[in-house]
């Protein structure tokens, strides 16, 4: 969560950095919930330098 939510500040997404953690926090009620809901804002495209391997699902 923090990965993604850093990498979409970086990419000056605030607001939905914002809304993504208010939403896994509000209803993940397990691990795969919060997995499903980052992964409406961002995907993994790596394993390594998680930092620089995130990028924004449809803003590529």
């Amino acid at each position: 969560m923090t990965i993604a939510s850093r990498s979409l500040k970086k990419a000056g997404f605030q607001k939905e950095s914002d809304e993504m953690i208010n939403r896994i926090m509000s209803s993940a009620q397990i691990y795969d919930e919060a997995l499903s809901i980052i992964s409406e804002y961002v995907e993994s495209v790596g394993e390594t330098d998680h930092e620089e391997n995130m990028m924004m699902r449809g803003y590529e």
